[in-house]
């Protein structure tokens, strides 16, 4: 992912688990990072979901697992014990070949090449079940397990099943349901507990889970915990994060598994013999939920130690040594109450801060521009505390079935950079092999880091990656600041390609246009001459009548024949021919005014519509075109004389003829016209 400037490259293990944020993993995370700490590796989490995890949108997150590369890791940690959750243990394996390649340790899944450390999920468990029976008395306990493919909760099952059998007790099947390890299945699955209506005063749950949701199905129907429904969990995750009766549940050491598999890992990357399995103790956790003394925080539990003292010194001597420590004990209960308030001032502050962070892009989305968003990205990652943060997009968008068929894209390109707290610009616009999740160029620097990888996705599309510092300390979730990057980014994306298809498309239609003008010309104009062929003359023509009827005044047409063409075709060639035509047409487009229109509309015919009200004028125009042509056949040498006979046909205003009888009527006079002039070079004369 990026250089080191150290002698010796520090290590950079991958850690793949499903989520970082939730109250179950954040320990595991912070197990791991400490201990990444003191190993001083570099850590970069991947966060995401196996297929077979329920909802599309869930499965999206397993996107971020195809960004995984040895070429910059050292090696994986893999919590496999909880990416399993909704896959069997061969759909796990077949998961883990892709990375046969590396160096990993596995939590949760025992494999023949890789370390393995292992909970002990069936000692632990099985003591809360006789808990239940030996200390309360309860013989109708009823389980909420875990997905039957799930070892972990095979585990646990097992051990309710033996716990039952060595109390000589036969565990009733109706009163087992399996759920998901969350809240919501375990609601649906008290719902169909009592649905059977098989009396059970106790239930034990595969994880805290879904012990919190039976808590709350119980809290709905009006029934007392514990007296009238005992209940019990495993992780000692969740019971003082929740309100109501604190939670009896089972211990599992979670940040010790991360620890423990971090540095089997990091010794056997260095060469040091490692043991192929490490097994990790649960313990038993008694509390208020099965009806036992306990608290759900350290300050009632100082205050019942207290309390405890006070009575041990009624039946001493030494009263005034207890009474002391009675004393001492109820300091501490007001030190860590005070604790407990600065740290829950902390948490609203880390609140206010995430939730500042929120409003900031949702005053900037307005904009719909995608480098406000960015800015004011740089600010909120400041305001947080965020050091690093990196958003690639990749070239072209693809779906999570696309990734897997047809892998990642090769290459991507960073919109936004940020390193140690300094916005890089330099590093914009980089294209990168996509895998190695930035340029080759960003520097990690001398301390160890703790990074994120995000995938980014809108729907079903994804379209690029974040890479973050992990922040321990912010109030501010991965997902949520994936879920506020993905959408606002991915909006300003759709409306600058938006904006880029309406330019293009109105380049397209400006060129459209223009080839339509062209198409229009070349369909109005003679191919030979360039002059307005006969359909352009009668478009153009209509026009400029309308125009002389509105203002009362004529017009006049005015009609040319080439002479001695036939001549010319039969003499010297039809290509010659083409010649005196173009020429003609020249000379008579020159003789006229621009606005006149000018055109062929037969072989060697012309007509010439003007503006000129009367005929006074034709003989000016035709000594103009004569000297015109004159000119012309004394510079060109051509072997024959080029001429044209002219004559003209004033159009009154209100004339009822159509321009298909001005132009038969323009024929006869032409016609008259040429005859004369043939008359006159035979030396004979007749009348125009």
């Amino acid at each position: 992912m990026v250089s080191n400037d150290r002698a010796e490259p520090r290590l950079r293990i991958g850690v793949l688990l499903p989520e970082i944020d939730g109250e179950y993993y954040r320990p595991l995370v912070d197990g791991v990072c400490r201990q990444a700490s003191e190993l001083d590796v570099d850590l970069v989490f991947y966060p995401g979901h196996l297929p077979g995890t329920p909802g599309v949108f869930q499965r999206q997150w397993g996107a971020v697992f195809e960004l995984v590369d040895s070429d910059i890791l050292d090696g994986l940690l893999i919590f496999a014990s909880t990416l399993q959750f909704y896959l069997d243990e061969q759909g796990m394996r077949e998961f883990l070949s892709r990375f046969e390649h590396m160096q990993v340790v596995c939590v949760g899944l025992e494999t023949v090449q890789w370390p393995a450390v292992m909970l002990d999920n069936h000692s632990g468990f099985k003591k809360l079940v006789e808990h239940f029976i030996e200390a309360h008395g309860h013989t109708r306990i009823a389980m909420i397990e875990g997905p039957p493919d799930n070892r972990d909760a095979q585990e646990r099952l097992q051990a309710y099943l033996d716990a039952h059998r060595d109390a000589g007790l036969t565990p009733d099947p109706m009163l087992r349901v399996v759920g998901a390890f969350s809240q919501h299945t375990a609601r649906e699955a008290m719902d169909i507990l009592w649905s059977r209506g098989e009396p059970f005063s106790a239930i034990v749950c595969a994880n805290d889970e879904m012990a919190q949701g039976a808590l709350a199905a119980a809290v709905d129907r009006g029934i007392d915990t514990p007296s009238g429904l005992a209940i019990g969990g495993f992780d000692d995750l969740l019971s003082i994060y929740k309100t109501g009766p604190s939670l009896t549940t089972v211990n599992q050491a979670i940040d010790t598994q991360g620890a423990t598999a971090l540095g089997l890992l990091v010794d056997s990357l260095r060469g040091e013999e490692v043991p192929q399995y490490v097994a990790i103790d649960t313990r038993l956790v008694l509390r208020s939920s099965c009806g036992c003394h306990g608290s759900s925080s350290l300050s009632e539990r100082a205050g019942l130690m207290a309390q405890q003292v006070r009575d041990m010194a009624r039946t001493e001597s030494s009263f005034a040594i207890a009474n002391t420590l009675s004393r001492d004990l109820l300091s501490l209960r007001d030190a860590i109450h005070a604790l407990e308030l600065t740290e829950n001032r902390r948490q609203v502050q880390q609140r206010d801060i995430a939730l500042d962070f929120r409003n900031q892009f949702k005053a900037r989305v307005t904009t719909d521009n995608l480098d406000d968003l960015l800015a004011a990205l740089g600010e909120g990652l400041k305001n947080l505390g965020v050091g690093t943060c990196l958003i690639a997009l990749y070239r072209e968008p693809l779906t999570l079935e696309q990734m897997r068929d047809e892998g990642m894209p090769s290459s991507s390109r960073l919109i936004f950079a940020m390193h140690e707290g300094c916005l890089r610009p330099e590093w914009v616009e980089q294209d990168f092999s996509t895998c190695r999740l930035s340029p080759d160029d960003v520097s990690i620097g001398s301390r160890a880091t703790e990074r994120v990888v995000l995938p980014m996705f809108y729907l079903r599309e994804h379209f690029g990656f974040i890479v973050i510092d992990r922040q321990a300390e912010t109030g501010l979730r991965c997902e949520d600041l994936r879920h506020e990057l993905s959408t606002y980014i991915h909006h300003c994306l759709l409306v600058r390609d938006l904006a880029n298809a309406r330019d293009l498309l109105r380049s397209d239609l400006a060129r459209v246009q223009r080839d339509n003008e062209a198409l229009s010309h070349l369909a109005m104009r003679d191919e030979l001459t360039g002059l307005f062929n006969r359909r352009g003359f009668f478009e153009l023509a209509h026009t400029l009548l309308s125009t002389a009827r509105i203002t009362s005044k004529p017009v006049t047409l005015i009609f040319a024949d080439l002479d001695g063409l036939k001549q010319i075709n039969d003499t010297h060639g039809h290509e010659e021919g083409d010649v005196a035509i173009r020429e003609a047409g020249r000379l008579l487009r020159d003789t006229f005014r621009q606005d006149d229109i000018v055109s062929r509309i037969g072989g060697d015919e012309f007509v010439v519509l003007t503006r000129i009200h009367n005929l006074d004028s034709l003989p000016e125009i035709e000594k103009r075109l004569s000297k015109a042509f004159d000119d012309y056949n004394t510079t060109h040498g051509k072997p024959y004389t080029l001429g044209c006979s002219v004559g003209g046909y004033v159009i009154p205003v209100d004339s009822k003829e159509t321009l298909e009888d001005v132009l038969a009527q323009a024929d006869r006079l032409l016609y008259a016209t040429k005859r004369r002039k043939r008359a006159q070079r035979e030396g004979r004369t007749s009348k125009f």
